[in-house]
Formats: structure tokens, C-alpha cells, sequence
């Protein structure tokens, strides 16, 4: 899997490799979808708590079954990273629910037809 950071700089508890597992553990959880591409940007913000600055994370995943992302903002770059991650997870949740449902809804169909 192919992963882009941006603002690398502002990495400083996180390491490449724990970015790109964390993301791996997210799209397994949906084993239809594969990930192309995954762009990971960091922006600073002026705000500042005890010396640690707010930081917005934004996970982008390009994949088969269309692109999903997360965004999550926090004090450090691991904090809003966790958070950004969490969002994802939701969101490929909900993708793979919609996905089933459909399929449901099909069958269901199928079905009512048969009788």
C-alpha cells in the first residue's frame, strides 16, 4: 500500500511505520476494499495548550470501492491522529454496511419475486 505524508516535520511520537500499520488495521477490517493510495496531511495551527500545538489530521483513502476519509483535530500529532483514525474506521464502517444492505435489499427482492 502506497502512503503519502505531508508535513512530515510534524511528526514526533508517530513514525512512518505505525501510520502505515494503523491504516493497514482499518482496511482489513473491509476485506472487499482495497486501498490504492493513502495521503496522510498534518497542518499546525497557532493555538497552542501548555506548549503542545493543535494539529488537524486528514486520512484520504483511495480504494476499489470509491475513496473514504477521516478528519480529526487535537493537541500533537498523535492525539489528532487518533482521532482522524477513529473518524475513518466510522466511515469504512458505514461503507461496508451500505454495501451489505444493498446486497440485502437485492436478495430480498429475489426472494419476494420467487413466491
Amino acid at each position: 500500500m502506497d502512503v503519502q505524508i505531508t508535513n512530515i516535520s510534524l511528526l514526533d511520537t508517530l513514525s512512518r511505520e505505525s501510520i502505515v500499520e494503523s491504516i493497514q488495521q482499518v482496511s482489513d477490517k473491509y476485506a472487499d476494499m482495497q486501498v490504492m493510495h493513502a495521503h496522510v496531511r498534518f497542518k499546525q495551527h497557532n493555538e497552542k495548550l501548555r506548549g503542545t500545538p493543535m494539529i488537524m489530521s486528514q486520512i484520504r483513502l483511495r480504494t476499489n470501492k470509491g475513496q473514504v476519509a477521516g478528519t480529526g483535530e487535537g493537541y500533537g500529532t498523535e492525539n489528532s491522529f487518533r482521532v482522524a483514525l477513529d473518524k475513518l474506521e466510522r466511515n469504512v464502517l458505514e461503507v461496508k454496511g451500505i454495501r451489505s444492505d444493498e446486497e440485502y435489499e437485492g436478495q430480498l427482492l429475489r426472494k419476494i419475486n420467487e413466491l
